[in-house]
């Protein structure tokens, strides 16, 4: 019964630009998929390798490596379209913090899911958009300057947003109890290495391997014509 009680869930707030990026991306994800297993299934990727399909050319003059390339390209593309698909499919129908007796579970991009222990949440606090950089904000996806939250954990920061503002103050309550410390505050230090790596691959490298998997996929659909 104590740890019904203790469980409960948080809505996380988007704006309808959100929904809208989520809603393309999701759609030019599945028709790229799509499209390309179209290719595997009607064995038209044999035919984009084959000497028939490249006009002048012979077989001997069409290295190996090259048939090679493309296959592996195709593989890494289809994976890579079926976790934005998963990604963005989240970003449509998730958007919820889960909060356990001992940790937060959080479905909000830019992460896919992160699990966060309460002992490692040192302070859950409102914050207004005008104590925010631009890139802070948008490196969050959050594109609406209303509801939001920083959560300061032990060695990083996260930025949520959220019209629950009973769930958000009994979480920061729970947490304002445990008084737990920051990297900084417990040894002096400060590091903020997950900070920096969830930065890093979540803003930087996420965005360019979906560019390139839809330049991929277009340029598989030009030569197969």
């Amino acid at each position: 019964m104590n740890r019904s009680k203790s469980c409960y869930k948080i809505r996380l707030y988007r704006s309808w630009r959100f929904y809208l990026l989520c809603a393309v991306l999701f759609a030019l994800a599945g028709f790229h998929l799509a499209y390309n297993f179209y290719l595997l299934a009607g064995g038209e990727l044999h035919g984009l390798l084959s000497a028939e399909a490249r006009a002048g050319y012979t077989a001997s003059q069409m290295p190996a490596i090259t048939g090679i390339l493309v296959e592996v390209g195709l593989v890494l593309t289809q994976l890579e379209l079926l976790f934005e698909i998963v990604y963005t499919a989240i970003g449509l129908f998730g958007n919820r913090l889960y909060v356990r007796e001992d940790d937060t579970r959080i479905y909000f991009a830019p992460r896919l899911f992160s699990r966060v222990s309460k002992r490692d949440i040192c302070k859950i606090e409102p914050v207004s958009v005008e104590n925010l950089g631009f890139w802070e904000r948008l490196s969050s996806f959050n594109f609406d300057k209303k509801y939001l939250y920083r959560f300061t954990c032990y060695d990083t920061v996260l930025l949520l947003s959220s019209k629950d503002e009973a769930g958000m103050a009994k979480l920061a309550a729970d947490i304002r109890a445990r008084c737990n410390k920051t990297e900084e505050e417990e040894t002096g230090t400060n590091n903020a290495l997950g900070d920096k790596m969830a930065w890093f691959f979540t803003w930087k490298e996420i965005p360019f391997c979906w560019i390139g998997a839809h330049v991929v996929s277009v340029l598989l659909l030009i030569v197969g014509r």
